[in-house]
Formats: structure tokens, sequence, C-alpha cells
């Protein structure tokens, strides 16, 4: 195969280490976490104008576009719901806990090595901080091909 050739059906391996923290981040949310369905309820507001109405979801704060609801239905959560999975470990955690068992064990030369557990099967993760090798083994888990 010849360089920047691609086989069909097969997505190019991404390269961790090129992307930003905010691209990181979003492949974690759409890859991992896949946009949540929210079900809350509505909040309509009639604008100072007395015609004009504004509604929102009281739950994730996902803002009616043209048309108001006419009763509670299902949305996608908003892709600003995404957090910091790459450098806040409280966020980096929520992507762990997705899993059935958690390890996390420090190496020298200061690497992180995480094994994420799902059934019998472990995904494993190596990278300079926790957040990236809790991240990478998600990614894994979830077949995105990516190189640290």
């Amino acid at each position: 195969m010849e360089e920047g050739e691609r086989t069909e059906g097969r997505e190019e391996c991404m390269k961790w280490s090129e992307m930003t923290h905010d691209e990181r981040d979003r492949l974690v949310y759409e890859k991992v976490l896949k946009p949540v369905v929210c079900s809350g309820t509505w909040r309509i507001h009639t604008l100072d104008d007395g015609v004009r109405q504004i509604c929102w979801c009281q739950t994730c704060g996902h803002e009616c576009a043209n048309e108001l609801p006419n009763s509670p239905g299902s949305h996608e959560r908003p892709a600003w719901n995404l957090r910091s999975y790459t450098r806040d470990m409280n966020a980096a955690w929520e992507v762990a806990e997705r899993f059935d068992e958690i390890v996390i064990s420090k190496h020298i030369p200061e690497k992180y090595h995480c094994e994420l557990w799902r059934s019998t099967t472990r995904y494993v993760g190596i990278a300079k901080t926790v957040q990236d090798a809790i991240c990478l083994a998600a990614l894994k888990a979830n077949k995105v091909e990516i190189e640290a």
C-alpha cells in the first residue's frame, strides 16, 4: 500500500500526541460517552413582547431552536456539556466508571498504565498523565484506533 493510501472501510489511525486537548476531549465525548439523550422537563418563557416564546430543558439546558415542544421529549444533550476528560481527574473518572474494573499504576519513567476491564476483556492505555491513560484505554475499548 502506498503512503497516504487508505483501505476501504477503515479509518486512519489517529495520533493522540498531535491532537489538542479540546480535540481529545471531544473524541472521548463522542466515542466513549456517546452524546447523552435527555428526557428532561421543558420550561417555556414568554418574552417581554408578549408574543415570542423561548424554551429550554430544565435538566440539561438544551434550548429549542425554532419550535416549542408540546411535551417533554428526548433530545441530545448539547456538546457544551462535554468536560475536560484529559485534564480533569474528576471528568476522567466519569469515563473510567463505565467499566467493571479499573487498575492504574505508575511506571518509571513517569508513565501511567491504565487497565479498564469489561467482563473478561482488558483495554490498556499508557500515557504521561493518568487522565490520558484512562482516555486512551476507553477509546480502545470503543474500537477507536489511536496511537499514543
